[in-house]
C-alpha cells in the first residue's frame, strides 16, 4: 500500500530538492513563498537543502536584484542559489561576475518566458561561462501548465533545441527542467546526452509515469524537483511513495545525482 511505501521513503530524510522557488509570482497568489514557507515544506517532508531560485526576479530587468535578497537569505544554510540569468539581457561576462559574488551554485534560465531561443550565441556564451565557473545551467521548459499564463503566455522549448545545445556545448552540464513526461517519453529513442540530467517536476502529468521514465532514461540522469511553491510538493513527491524503488534509486534521484550535477563527475 502506499502508506507503507510512504513510512519507508521518509525513514531515510537526507534529501535535497533540485528545483525549488521563492519570492513573489505576480500572475497568481502563491499562498507560501517565503524561504521560510520552504523550510517548513521540506522539513515535513524529509528534505535537507536544495538549490533554490527566486520567482521575482524572472521579470526584473537586472534579475540579480532579486538574486541578491535571497542569497543574502540563505547564506550559512543547506540551500544554494540557482541565479536566474536571461541572456537577452545580461552578457556571459556579467552573469560570470555576478555568479561568483553571490555564490551562485546553479544559473537557471526562462527560454520559456524570455525573449532569446536556445540557439542564440548569447546561449552558447552563458553555457561556456558557466562550464569555465563549473556550475551547471538549468534550462527551464516551462515555469507552470501554460493554461495560466494568459499575461505573459510561454514560449515552447524544444527537447531537440536542448540537446542541440547540449552537443555544441559538451564541457557544460545542463539540466532540463520543467518537461513533462510524454515529451520525454517520445524523445527517449534519441538518447541523451553525456552532459544532460533531466528534473523530475513534471511527473504529476500522467499516470505514474515514473517507471516508464527509469526504463527510457538511465537512473543516474534523473533528479528529483518539486517546483515547490508553484507546484505542490507533494503531487510529485508521492509518486516517488508509490513507485516500488530500491533504496539505491531512491537515494541516486533524490541525492546523489543531483550531488553529481553540481560537482561534476567524480
Amino acid at each position: 500500500g502506499g502508506n507503507a511505501a510512504e513510512g519507508e521513503l521518509l525513514m531515510e530524510t537526507n534529501y535535497f530538492d533540485a528545483g525549488c522557488f521563492c519570492g513573489n509570482w505576480p500572475f497568481r497568489k502563491l499562498r507560501r513563498s517565503s524561504f521560510d514557507d520552504l523550510l517548513e515544506e521540506h522539513r515535513g517532508n524529509g528534505f535537507t537543502g536544495g538549490l533554490v531560485s527566486d520567482l521575482s526576479s524572472v521579470l526584473y530587468d537586472d534579475p540579480t536584484e532579486g538574486d541578491r535578497d535571497l542569497a543574502a537569505r540563505i547564506k550559512g544554510t543547506s540551500y544554494a542559489l540557482a541565479m536566474t540569468v536571461d541572456p537577452a539581457l545580461q552578457t556571459a561576462a556579467c552573469m560570470a561576475a555576478k555568479a561568483g559574488d553571490l555564490y551562485a551554485a546553479a544559473i537557471r534560465l526562462y527560454p520559456c518566458l524570455h525573449p532569446y531561443s536556445l540557439v542564440s550565441p548569447r546561449v552558447r556564451d552563458v553555457c561556456r561561462a558557466a562550464a569555465e565557473q563549473n556550475i551547471p545551467v538549468i534550462i527551464t521548459a516551462r515555469v507552470e501548465d501554460a493554461r495560466l499564463s494568459f499575461l505573459m503566455p510561454q514560449k515552447e522549448v524544444l527537447l531537440k533545441d536542448c540537446m542541440a545545445l547540449a552537443e555544441q556545448e559538451p564541457d557544460t552540464r545542463l539540466l532540463l527542467s520543467g518537461c513533462y513526461p510524454s515529451e520525454l517519453l517520445t524523445w527517449s529513442p534519441n538518447g541523451l546526452p553525456q552532459n544532460v540530467w533531466i528534473d523530475l517536476s513534471g511527473i504529476y502529468k500522467g499516470m505514474f509515469p515514473l517507471p516508464a521514465l527509469l526504463t527510457a532514461y538511465p537512473e543516474s540522469k534523473l533528479i528529483y524537483s518539486s517546483f515547490f511553491p508553484l507546484l505542490c510538493l507533494q503531487s510529485t513527491f508521492l509518486q516517488l511513495a508509490d513507485t516500488d524503488l530500491s533504496p539505491d534509486i531512491r537515494r541516486k534521484l533524490l541525492s546523489e545525482n543531483c550531488r553529481e550535477l553540481l560537482n561534476g563527475p567524480a
